[in-house]
């Protein structure tokens, strides 16, 4: 439960948005965009543009989602199987 300052009716409570109203798109709501990073965990994929849990390389958090990076991790291995 959140209190004091950061509640319903604390100071500057209109500043403040949930996670699903900072990734809606249009004019004005554009708050989130691609590659921002969300409770760390969660990013605004680079990529494919949609929320989802984000990827991690050596403990750094990368600005693509787990789906994009397991596809470039595919093909950077099939490249250099080519070779």
């Amino acid at each position: 439960m959140v209190k004091r300052q950061k509640g319903k009716f604390g100071s500057k409570a209109g500043d403040r948005w949930c996670v699903e109203c900072g990734i809606k798109t249009g004019p004005g709501n554009n708050r989130y965009t691609a590659g921002n990073q969300i409770y760390e965990a969660y990013v605004v994929c680079i990529n494919c543009r949609e929320f989802r849990e984000g990827a991690s390389e050596n403990g750094k958090h990368l600005s693509i989602c787990q789906v994009c990076d397991t596809r470039r991790r595919r093909v950077i291995r099939a490249t250099e199987e080519d070779r």
